[in-house]
């Protein structure tokens, strides 16, 4: 996005979070055409083919197939009522055997859950 867009945009959030943390500078975001894009992008970057993502389950269908499409083990972790079950990550990454393919992202959605 443009530089004035970006500073906008930054002050819109700080006004939204105040008392918060979040990124308030515009050099601090960076703006994507949607989530598929931002995985590409963090994918991209941080992972390589091979590498383990760990993803609620159930998840979203297109965020596991980019997943797959960078050839990224999917590894499912169960769901409650209230979303990851953290003592589930924590089974599943104990489970993983020393030949196992290393865990680069834990991919999660905090609000609105599938399904």
């Amino acid at each position: 996005g443009s530089d004035e867009f970006l500073r906008e945009l930054a002050d819109f959030i700080g006004r939204q979070c105040a008392g918060e943390a979040p990124a308030r500078a515009a050099d601090g975001l960076l703006l994507t055409n949607g989530v598929s894009h931002g995985l590409e992008l963090a994918l991209s970057v941080f992972a390589r083919p091979g590498d383990a993502v760990l993803v609620e389950a159930p998840s979203y269908f297109l965020a596991v197939g980019i997943f797959e499409a960078h050839g990224l083990e999917v590894v499912p972790v169960p769901t409650d009522a209230q979303g990851l079950s953290v003592d589930d990550v924590e089974a599943v990454l104990d489970a993983r055997g020393p030949g196992s393919r290393p865990v680069r992202f834990l991919y999660t959605v905090p609000a609105g859950h599938n399904p």
